[in-house]
């Protein structure tokens, strides 16, 4: 019993060491102050909303380039999204986890809700943010005034009208 348990241990920890082992990003081939081989890719890649040109003008998007809404029938800074079930077919929201990165040159104030089935979406000055499903793509923009209640948003999350 007693070589078992010292067995199990001793594979324990030979995981534990392979595992951190593994782990590390030094390469070996840094310049001595632990900069190896890069883990994440950069910042403006990694974002969830950044900005675009378009000719609409400067406007924010997703990290793949969707253009990126807001519905004027959410409540600005309210916390909560009104738009469910078909809504959301058509207008799928920002998933985004607690904290959510963005790009450069986006000056407006980025946070998240969490809506009532307990996803978390990403709001820009309150916004809550959704895609357009009839989008073609990035860089489309036919969601723009929509029934007149969805907007493109600027990089400081004013509407564009």
């Amino acid at each position: 019993m007693r070589k078992t348990r010292a067995l199990g241990l001793i594979v324990i920890a030979a995981a534990m060491a392979l595992t951190t082992a593994c782990g590390s990003d030094d390469s070996g081939s840094g310049n001595g102050n632990g900069a190896g081989k890069a883990t994440t890719a950069p910042a403006e890649k990694a974002a969830l909303i950044k900005t675009a040109t378009s000719p609409l003008g400067t406007i924010i998007v997703d990290s793949q380039g969707n253009t990126l809404y807001m519905f004027t029938k959410d409540e600005k800074g309210s916390g909560k999204s009104t738009c469910y079930n078909d809504c959301a077919k058509k207008w799928p929201v920002l998933v985004a986890q607690a904290e959510v990165p963005v790009g450069a040159n986006l000056t407006g104030q980025v946070g998240s809700i969490v809506r009532t089935d307990g996803t978390r979406q990403a709001t820009l000055n309150g916004w809550p943010l959704y895609r357009y499903a009839a989008d073609s793509g990035p860089g489309s923009t036919n969601g723009h005034k929509q029934g007149g209640v969805w907007f493109v948003l600027t990089p400081a999350g004013v509407p564009v009208k």
